[in-house]
């Protein structure tokens, strides 16, 4: 399996897993975002709880702005075609579950940077040379 995370693979692990799972049309997710204000076309939205407010009331924000995919505690009032929608009570919890089913799947090259003083900067070079 490659690196590129899916539509089809987030429904599929999703019920596997045995969450209630609207499917889509396959779409690669470019991205994911807990912020419907940032959420570009083709990624992933994360409706997480807040302090003040849930993900759950961005929901249709995110998918207007293009999400493909969305992760959410309850159904949405609308779904726009070919959308895939996963329904999970603990959002949280089901973000995990998909991080590690994808991370058993395709079995990444993980690096992790350690230290006191410099992560950030070490990683935003790492990035920038392996992104080239």
């Amino acid at each position: 399996m490659t690196a590129h995370l899916t539509t089809d693979f987030i429904a599929e692990e999703m019920a596997r897993l045995g969450y209630r799972v609207i499917p889509g049309v396959s779409a690669e997710v470019t991205g994911g975002s807990a912020d419907s204000r940032t959420v570009r076309p083709g990624e992933l939205f994360c409706a997480f709880p807040g302090e003040r407010t849930h993900g759950d009331a961005y929901v249709e924000a995110a998918l207007e702005a293009g999400a493909v995919a969305v992760i959410c505690s309850r159904p949405p009032v609308s779904v726009p075609y070919g959308r895939t929608i996963v329904i999970a009570p603990d959002t949280t919890k089901a973000v995990g579950e998909l991080a590690r089913a994808w991370r058993l799947a395709c079995n990444p090259r993980v690096v992790g940077v350690t230290g006191t003083v410099g992560k950030t900067t070490a990683k935003d070079l790492a990035a920038a040379v392996l992104g080239q």
